[in-house]
């Protein structure tokens, strides 16, 4: 019953602060409830490990994701995902996240706007935060605006 609850009236989650360096969800277990999801200060450094919670909160609409060591998004497909790819060159975000408007991922090392140009892919991202992200500081005498 508990379960049937929190799946169904659980909007918001907050999973900081608990050195996760993966992302450890049930397969067949949803959450679409949840549209808020704030995991902060963990040690998830790769995308691949993201996408996952992608299957658990499939109406995610805001990811806070704030000092962890993550430096791309692009991760690995899955074996089935591979396989429907037919040899292309595989998008990861082109299937993660639909729902995501909004993408905090300050204080992280992504050093490129290759990277960065990732996020294009998300079909209604509208807001990105990037505090504290080297190559989006202004005062960086390489970039100009």
């Amino acid at each position: 019953m508990l379960f049937y609850v929190v799946r169904r009236r659980l909007h918001e989650l907050h999973l900081s602060f608990n050195e996760y360096a993966s992302v450890e969800l049930p397969a067949n277990r949803t959450f679409p409830s949840v549209t808020h999801f704030f995991f902060n200060s963990n040690d998830v450094a790769r995308w691949s490990e993201v996408r996952r919670l992608s299957r658990a909160f499939p109406r995610l609409e805001h990811l806070v994701m704030m000092s962890n060591p993550l430096s791309e998004f692009r991760g690995e497909p899955t074996a089935a995902e591979a396989e429907g790819a037919a040899g292309g060159l595989w998008d990861s975000s082109c299937v993660d996240f639909p729902h995501l408007k909004s993408l905090n991922v300050g204080l992280t090392p992504i050093e490129s706007w290759e990277a960065l140009d990732e996020l294009r892919h998300f079909p209604r991202l509208v807001d990105v935060r990037l505090h504290g992200v080297k190559c989006a500081e202004v005062g960086d005498s390489a970039m100009r605006f």
